[in-house]
């Protein structure tokens, strides 16, 4: 369980916590509701952060993009 004072208290608020295991398990409910060979692409226009894109490429989704900043984070 994560201690969501503690993490305000050490990075102050607002503060964004992100679940990469939650992430995985809807990422993989999608996939598996999905036709046989279908593609997923993250809209970086959603959210930019670096880890989300990187692990959601890891599990095999595209990425769009619509910026050059955005295609650096994709590129990193």
């Amino acid at each position: 369980m994560v201690d969501y004072n503690c993490l305000v208290e050490e990075y102050g608020s607002p503060l964004y916590v992100y679940n990469l295991a939650e992430l995985t398990k809807s990422y993989q409910k999608l996939i598996n509701s999905l036709p046989d060979k279908s593609i997923i692409y993250y809209s970086l226009k959603a959210n930019p952060n670096p880890e989300i894109t990187r692990h959601l490429i890891i599990l095999g989704c595209y990425a769009e993009i619509s910026s050059i900043g955005e295609l650096d984070t994709v590129l990193d």
